[in-house]
């Protein structure tokens, strides 16, 4: 079964994207090969390509992988959720702020 994964962007930026990204199926890294293979690789996914520092203004830099979990739902029922971390929630207010392509 080929792997399948759902992207629906909230919000662009002359930089890339910020997206609630839904797997169909559970391949490894299917997130991270999926959009690194559309040319939009994660920021700080050295391994598929991404930048580890965003440059247009004053550059972002961006010390890992930028991925989070937002919502998980285990197969036995449990439901988990969280926030979104210190770090990302400093990036988009940078991206929103700068407000103008590069």
């Amino acid at each position: 079964v080929p792997a399948s994964t759902q992207v629906e962007v909230k919000e662009s930026y002359q930089e890339g994207f910020f997206a609630q990204i839904l797997p169909q199926t559970g391949r490894r890294h299917q997130i991270r090969i999926h959009l690194s293979a559309q040319g939009h690789a994660l920021w700080g996914d050295l391994q598929y390509g991404g930048p580890r520092q965003v440059k247009c203004g004053d550059p972002i830099e961006v010390q890992r992988v930028a991925l989070h979990a937002s919502s998980l739902r285990l197969p036995t029922g449990e439901h988990f959720q969280a926030a979104l971390p210190e770090d990302m929630t400093n990036w988009l207010n940078l991206m929103r702020k700068r407000g103008h392509p590069c």
